[in-house]
């Protein structure tokens, strides 16, 4: 709901990103690779009237991590494991409008764009795992691979999938998914 416009647009105001980032790569060698990157950021606008309100873009921080490892047989097959973190700053969301009656029917409850962006849905953390082997030929290769998306189950708030309860006169989120295996093989010619 807060990602699609109600009102009619117009082109003034101002906006402000500003920020740091920082990332550290070890390159592919000796058969690994590790990546760590991290963000910290302030990304700001000012609306036509000049109030200042944080962006939907404006979680303060992310960081990401990545490592593996391949083993290679005496047949020149390969084994290899991976693994994937990413942490990020809760999105932020209008709040809905207080002291406004909804319909037990609607859902589309009011927002109160007078302080557009000031909720926020908690932290996003996901960790992926995989295992995978490479079969080499002479004229062709396969691979199979287990992906464990999620690895730790982490209970993630869906901030765009979200219901209006009028009982509560709340928001109820989903959550996005739990631990997901994923068993793919591919062939290459």
């Amino acid at each position: 709901i807060d990602s699609y416009t109600k009102h009619e647009m117009v082109n003034t105001g101002t906006g402000q990103n500003i920020g740091l980032d920082l990332m550290v790569e070890k390159a592919f060698s000796q058969a690994t690779f590790i990546l760590l990157s991290g963000s910290i950021f302030d990304s700001k606008y000012t609306d036509a009237s000049g109030r200042e309100f944080s962006s939907i873009f404006d979680s303060g921080y992310a960081a990401t991590a990545m490592g593996g490892k391949e083993w290679t047989t005496d047949k020149g097959n390969i084994w290899a494991l991976s693994l994937r973190g990413i942490y990020n700053g809760g999105q932020r969301l209008t709040p809905l409008l207080p002291g406004v009656q909804v319909s037990r029917y609607s859902q589309n409850p009011a927002l109160d764009e007078a302080a557009a962006f000031t909720e926020q849905v908690q932290d996003y953390m996901r960790a992926d795992l995989r295992f995978s082997f490479r079969k080499n030929n002479p004229k062709s290769a396969w691979s199979i691979a287990l992906d464990v998306q999620n690895v730790t189950n982490n209970k993630n708030i869906d901030p765009l999938n979200r219901n209006y309860d009028p009982d509560l006169n709340a928001w109820v989120y989903r959550e996005q998914a739990s631990l997901t295996p994923i068993l793919s093989w591919q062939i290459d010619f």
